[in-house]
């Protein structure tokens, strides 16, 4: 059996307007931020258009195209650029979508225009292990301990706060002059041997 469903999110939390006679419908109605979905099985339903890889499609608002207040963002979404490529899912890419979709969502709740997501990039790193990077940052290319080195302070400055980042720092720096501390616990040596035996 399916049931109409009237939702809108808020600080992670769902509200659900259960009657179009409840003040909070028509709070969320005038406000013009409901979305009808349905429950079906216990699960939520909303059916968006999709691209040929399986994203939702968006415009450069992270607008879901051809359906009112519905927003998508991050893996999920196609968001086009300015030359109408979709932006790649990527983290640096999504914490900014994040950010321009809140405020978008906040204009269109104050009735302002919402403003398109743009975006360049900074480059991409990757980290090949054994101190070994390879990427490319501001268009230029780096490898070796140096891309490594860029690529592990990038994420150490995304931790919050300054306290997790001092102690990160000493345990990455002990790491550079020690070997990994391998470690075999007793009870998993024992089912081995165990194994071997039979």
């Amino acid at each position: 059996m399916t049931e109409p469903a009237y939702l809108l999110i808020i600080k992670g939390e769902l509200v659900a307007a259960d009657s179009r006679k409840s003040e909070l419908y028509r709070q969320l109605h005038e406000a013009e931020v409901i979305v009808e979905c349905t429950f079906e099985d216990g699960h939520l339903k909303l059916e968006v258009t999709k691209n040929q890889k399986g994203r939702a499609d968006v415009d450069a608002m992270m607008r879901v195209k051809d359906m009112q207040n519905v927003w998508a963002v991050g893996d999920c979404a196609s968001i086009p650029d300015q030359n109408g490529k979709p932006y790649p899912p990527l983290a640096q890419h999504a914490l900014r979508e994040a950010k321009t979709l809140a405020q978008n969502i906040t204009a269109v709740i104050r009735s302002q225009e919402p403003r398109p997501f743009i975006y360049a990039s900074k480059g991409t790193l990757a980290a090949l292990g054994h101190f070994k990077g390879a990427g490319q940052v501001y268009g230029i290319n780096i490898h070796g301990f140096l891309a490594w080195w860029v690529w592990r302070t990038y994420y150490l400055m995304r931790m919050p706060p300054w306290s997790r980042r001092l102690r990160i720092v000493i345990d990455w720096t002990v790491a550079l002059f020690f070997r990994n501390d391998v470690v075999q616990l007793d009870q998993i040596r024992g089912n081995m041997l165990a194994s071997r035996s039979e």
